[in-house]
């Protein structure tokens, strides 16, 4: 465990990080490159940054997260010629890191994940790439959100972190999807938000039920061995005991299976919502309960 972190902080984080897997968004690593030619407008030289990325002309819209990794080294008083200090982040590399949480990780808030289900999202390395080799996609300019409509074509470009907050990207994201016709029923995203929310607090009540289980489990790790010499006859008077811990060990266990089936009612109502709202096959979660009309069975089993 990290110094300062405490316990409780890191299974909330181990919560959200299960939530976050289950949504399973892909990201596609590319690098942003100089541009070269000459072009009439903004929008034109974006565009010619973009018609080079082939995942951005899947027949998904794109939402493309443009950021910086770039450090300095700022010379102090007294240094000799040619020399630097320990390398420092540019304010851009903050403001990417910042913009990249407010997106993809705040606390209570999936909204930009869940709707990223139905876009390529695409990150953008801009760290090599210097304003004077190209002006709108560069180190200086990160951190940049562009969307895309299905069709490839720019729909809307967020500069700096100021534009960059999670209501705003989300609208601009669900009226892609209204533009292009992907999103067709009539489900709510708010709604599954509120689904995810509380999954993640099905799936932190886990992580303490199974560890509850396994200090039960542990401290009464002797029952088979006192079990087999009560059987024996070899010990008097230890069935009473053995049952106790046995009893213990069951409602630890029956705790873990009563939240797993109430993690799985949440996957199953969350799958149906995202087939209402006309989420591809293709992208629809890995797994869902093996019975998603009862949820009476705790087992997951594949999407084939």
């Amino acid at each position: 465990m990290r110094k300062g972190v405490s316990q409780t902080a890191i299974r909330a984080a181990s919560a959200r990080e299960a939530v976050g897997k289950h949504i399973n968004v892909q990201w596609t690593d590319v690098q942003a490159s100089a541009l070269s030619g000459t072009f009439a407008t903004r929008a034109e030289a974006l565009q010619s940054c973009l018609n080079d990325v082939s995942v951005i002309k899947n027949g998904s819209p794109s939402l493309v997260f443009v950021f910086t990794d770039r450090t300095k080294h700022s010379s102090k008083p007294g240094d000799k010629a040619g020399s630097d200090s320990a390398p420092k982040s540019t304010p851009q590399v903050k403001a990417s890191a910042d913009a990249w949480a407010e997106l993809f990780q705040q606390d209570g808030d999936y909204v930009t994940l869940i709707l990223g289900r139905f876009f390529n999202v695409v990150k953008m390395d801009a760290t090599q790439v210097e304003e004077s080799q190209n002006k709108y996609i560069s180190t200086e300019k990160a951190p940049m959100v562009i969307l895309t409509r299905k069709s490839g074509l720019i729909d809307s470009v967020y500069d700096g972190r100021a534009k960059i907050k999670s209501g705003i990207i989300a609208k601009a994201m669900s009226d892609v999807l209204k533009k292009d016709g992907t999103v067709t029923g009539s489900g709510s995203v708010a709604g599954l938000n509120a689904l995810m929310v509380q999954l993640e607090k099905v799936e932190l009540a886990l992580i303490y039920a199974n560890e509850n289980e396994g200090k039960i489990k542990s401290k009464n790790s002797h029952k088979e061995r006192t079990s087999s010499r009560a059987k024996a006859g070899k010990e008097s008077g230890s069935s009473q005991p053995e049952t106790a811990a046995q009893k213990s060990i069951d409602g630890a266990e029956a705790l873990v299976a009563a939240k797993t089936k109430e993690k799985n009612d949440i996957l199953g109502k969350e799958y149906a919502m995202l087939k209402v709202l006309g989420l591809p096959d293709s992208k629809l979660p890995n797994e869902i309960p093996s019975d998603s009309s009862s949820q009476s069975d705790s087992t997951l089993k594949a999407r084939k």
